[in-house]
């Protein structure tokens, strides 16, 4: 590109942070989108966002795909649009047609997101192309599981078919080792539909690529050692870059081959190593939110979408030079989670002590954070200003012992916060008031 372009973010979330500074720091003037009823804002305290536009909600889609295509019309200076997040990606894929006259959606083919974003026709998908998957079926309705879990057994693993959708409040899955743990299902809609699959061990393995027309251009690899659940569902918060994995990468190439897909993704496997047994999860057609490990590692995958996005005749060598590893961590997240554990009346001492330790391990052990940067400050330390009053409206326990709810309810009073039933009110810096 001879001079670099104004750009529209939509989308505030920490990956948005990490791909305003990647395109900022290479010259890109940005303009932020982001949402009026905005809880968490990352990349509007960044010093490399030029502008801020302030845009309806996502759950107002009328208004919102209307307030874009007048802010473009009345921007000329505006090149491309950068979806960023699961929702902006979704929702414009469905209104696709209603920007044609409009600068190009950085984003892949619509149908490749709706393809994407459906579990079972990714899953059809791979068992077609010999990609190993785990044994899966499909229910509708919330009292058919049982009936599907004799299908694919136990242990098993229940979550949303389509993404996004919200599933059992935080939580990205569900995973049932009997038909009691269905009880947490009950909360769920009448009709919902769901992926019923078997339970399979390994560490998760986000496998970020760009590609264009269904060749791999670049492609990173890292390994998830911890989540904020303790089961291994949910957010990363401890990941360590490591060397592609063949058998990893050549199943990420078979998918994008098929799908025919351009733009940037991540396809997740569960893998074990010692086996090299591997299992397809999913792929998100979109920037993942752990794309700072890889940009500390010096691979710049916004940049290099931005490129290969605006060049046709962009190289066909793949990239995947890269610090092998360097380990990143989500502090603040990390802090959150274990003060919910600590602050929760069950659990032994030695099980509290090892939560704090496990946060300072991983803090002690890694090279870079998920947001911090000495070079641009600003926007985390917005958010630890934000933490003590920062996550869901939901108790951390249900039913606590009458001497916890008055020291929590004495306490609440003197820090200024709110207590209900006994219990803290904690809102999650990850996902906003």
């Amino acid at each position: 590109m001879e001079s670099q372009p104004t750009i529209l973010t939509i989308g505030d979330y920490k990956e948005t942070l990490i791909v305003v500074r990647s395109l900022g720091r290479a010259g890109c003037r940005l303009v932020v989108g982001e949402q009026s009823e905005q809880g968490i804002a990352y990349a509007r305290h960044s010093r490399y966002a030029s502008e801020v536009w302030v845009h309806p909600d996502f759950d107002r889609e009328e208004q919102l795909i209307q307030a874009i295509e007048t802010f473009l019309k009345s921007r000329a200076d505006i090149q491309y649009v950068l979806p960023i997040g699961e929702i902006p990606i979704s929702c414009f894929a469905r209104h696709c047609f209603e920007f044609q006259e409009l600068p190009p959606f950085l984003m892949p083919s619509p149908d490749v997101v709706i393809r994407c974003q459906d579990k079972i026709q990714m899953y059809d998908c791979a068992v077609r192309l010999g990609v190993p998957t785990a044994a899966y079926t499909n229910v509708s309705y919330p009292r058919d599981l049982p009936a599907a879990t004799e299908r694919v057994g136990f242990p098993c693993v229940i979550k949303p078919r389509h993404s996004p959708k919200a599933f059992m409040e935080d939580q990205k899955a569900l995973i049932c080792k009997s038909v009691r743990d269905f009880s947490e299902s009950r909360s769920l809609p009448g009709y919902c539909p769901i992926v019923v699959q078997k339970f399979v061990t390994g560490y998760r393995r986000n496998c970020h690529f760009i590609a264009k027309h269904g060749h791999i251009l670049a492609y990173f690899e890292q390994k998830v050692l911890r989540t904020d659940h303790s089961d291994g569902t949910g957010r990363g918060i401890h990941s360590v870059s490591v060397a592609p994995t063949p058998e990893l990468f050549g199943y990420t190439a078979t998918l994008a081959e098929d799908l025919r897909y351009s733009g940037v993704g991540t396809a997740q496997f569960l893998f074990k190593e010692d086996t090299h047994e591997a299992h397809f999860l999913e792929i998100n057609p979109r920037f993942d939110s752990t794309i700072a490990l890889p940009y500390q590692c010096g691979f710049d995958i916004p940049l290099m979408t931005l490129q290969i996005s605006a060049d046709d005749n962009v190289h066909t060598g793949l990239e995947w030079d890269y610090v092998i590893g360097k380990r990143i961590h989500w502090l603040l997240k990390d802090i959150f989670t274990a003060g919910r554990r600590v602050l929760h009346p069950g659990g032994s001492f030695r099980y509290k002590l090892g939560c704090v330790g496990q946060v300072l391990k991983s803090w002690w052990n890694s090279s870079c954070h998920m947001t911090f940067e000495w070079s641009d400050p600003m926007p985390t330390l917005r958010l630890c200003i934000r933490l003590p009053k920062v996550v869901a409206l939901r108790p951390i326990v249900t039913a606590p012992r009458p001497a916890f709810s008055r020291l929590i309810a004495r306490c609440s009073r003197r820090m200024g916060l709110r207590s209900k039933n006994g219990c803290l009110v904690v809102r999650d810096p990850a996902k906003g008031d």
